[in-house]
């Protein structure tokens, strides 16, 4: 079986990551290719010929002149990149005597993408081992059928302002396609207000909206007033409320009328299941309702908050039951990949 060039600097670069044995490259190789079939000897012997030749093509049959993306100069190329993976086009181009044209062509050759830093929420030292322990309860209750994700009234608070941001540090949807739409920010002015919503199974409760700053008592008004009412109207049963540990939920008056409206079936900061702190990686709102109405609220530029208000009521009545269906659906499998993560951040790795 005849290798190409691309294929043979493949496996060099399969050996060489971690240092590989030719029987792991070849079987590494084999699983990226299915109907490709290597065994040991072949890699061995293209090793040799890299190490004798410094190249993995055949020896040349005429006097044709080496291109600049020839095989010595593409081993190079991606060897820099193994290296030192954050390195620019252009500093390798230095590096190894290329122009920054001919690094680009052999990345592309070699399907070599260059992918954006993503922003992550920090964590303090004791994050990691109450996000394992929240996880680890989570799935284990999940397993014995004494928790349904789809029956958990997940809820949270967010800042939404006229500049057409939303005060939410922990915000990381984005939309699908770029809206291309800019608005003129007044800081001295800025009007903001805060709501709060819900994701109860394939529905949105609420949206409901504070007058002023969120106290203890402001947040328990509106528990007894607006958000178990609007509960109590929904077909699905609540067997679970979550709320973070932001303060006003902290408030006494706040944890005594959850532990006597969910009785011993609360999540939260004190509560009978405590809700890790800084992680809006397991949030539904946090990742994924916040950023999906960030991308829909400004649209069409509010110029007042109660233009504002409309905006985020429509935005939450275009979300649909499949869209829910898919973020709940997937709030089980952010749980698994905190506990194969440790406790730490997962996002980057999904």
């Amino acid at each position: 079986m005849s290798l190409s060039i691309a294929e043979r600097t493949e496996i060099v670069l399969i050996v060489g990551d971690r240092y590989k044995t030719t029987r792991e490259a070849a079987r590494i190789f084999n699983e990226r290719h299915p109907g490709r079939s290597v065994n040991h000897s072949t890699v061995n012997k293209i090793l040799i010929k890299f190490k004798e030749t410094g190249s993995v093509a055949d020896a040349p049959r005429s006097g044709r002149p080496k291109s600049a993306t020839n095989d010595e100069n593409q081993i190079n190329t991606l060897a820099v990149f193994q290296r030192s993976p954050i390195k620019s086009p252009q500093k390798a181009a230095d590096e190894v005597g290329l122009s920054r044209r001919s690094v680009g062509r052999i990345l592309k050759e070699h399907k070599y993408h260059p992918y954006k830093c993503q922003i992550i929420h920090g964590l303090d030292d004791e994050d990691e081992v109450v996000r394992l322990q929240f996880c680890q309860w989570g799935i284990e209750t999940i397993e014995t059928e004494n928790l349904n994700p789809f029956r958990i009234c997940f809820g949270d608070e967010a800042i939404f302002s006229l500049n057409g941001h939303v005060n939410r540090h922990n915000c990381r949807y984005y939309a699908p396609e770029n809206p291309h739409w800019a608005q003129e920010v007044h800081f001295q002015h800025d009007q903001r207000i805060m709501v709060w919503c819900g994701i109860l199974g394939h529905t949105i409760i609420g949206p409901f909206f504070f007058d002023g700053n969120v106290t203890g008592q402001s947040y328990l008004n509106m528990l007894i007033n607006e958000i178990c009412p609007a509960i109590d109207t929904l077909e699905v049963p609540t067997d679970w409320f979550m709320q973070d540990g932001a303060p006003p939920h902290y408030a006494i008056v706040v944890r005594n009328f959850l532990d006597e409206r969910f009785p011993a079936q609360w999540i939260g900061r004190r509560g009978p299941v405590e809700w890790p702190a800084r992680s809006p990686d397991l949030n539904p709102l946090d990742y994924f309702l916040w950023g999906y109405l960030k991308s829909e609220v400004f649209r069409n530029r509010p110029k007042n908050t109660d233009a504002l208000k409309e905006n985020i009521i429509a935005a939450c009545h275009n979300v649909t039951p499949e869209m829910l269906q898919n973020v709940i659906g997937s709030w089980e499998m952010r749980l698994r990949h905190c506990i194969t993560a440790g406790g730490r951040q997962f996002e980057q790795l999904i």
